[in-house]
């Protein structure tokens, strides 16, 4: 697995929260964060594309979702536990739930075909049908006792 984003990544885009090995979110908690949430990534985008990703637009996109994500979790982490809030200079100019349903809401557009990968190739899917299902199949057996 991947991780489409480092921790350096998420602390640039969260002004005013120190991460650390003492602080409420700390340097290994953000690394397992970003391994959760380039897991939930993966997850979305597999069906359609050959892991790993390859093409360097589709990866900076995929950062962005990762860097969202992980926000998210954070200040998720930070909120409820702290009974000060977050520092008036983490505020974003788009607040991280929103960031997060944007996030997941390209996802989900993935995982449905709705939006692609640019540069990467899609995985055929191929279906397979069958005319024995149906009651007009002229080979299909009598339920009867005189049958031979």
């Amino acid at each position: 697995m991947t991780d489409y984003c480092v921790a350096s990544d998420v602390t640039d885009n969260l002004k005013g929260v120190t991460v650390s090995g003492s602080t409420v979110v700390t340097t290994d908690t953000l690394g397992d964060i970003i391994a959760q949430e380039s897991a939930v990534i993966d997850q979305h985008i597999r069906a359609r594309y050959t892991l790993p990703i390859s093409d360097a637009t589709s990866l900076l996109w995929l950062k962005k979702i990762c860097i969202d994500l992980c926000i998210y979790r954070v200040t998720k982490i930070l909120q409820p536990k702290v009974a000060s809030p977050i520092p008036a200079d983490a505020t974003q100019e788009i607040s991280h739930v929103t960031a997060y349903r944007e996030a997941m809401k390209m996802l989900k557009n993935i995982l449905t075909g709705a939006m692609t990968l640019p540069g990467e190739t899609e995985k055929s899917v191929n279906f397979f049908s069958s005319t024995a299902v149906n009651n007009d199949d002229t080979m299909e057996f009598e339920s009867g006792v005189d049958q031979w």
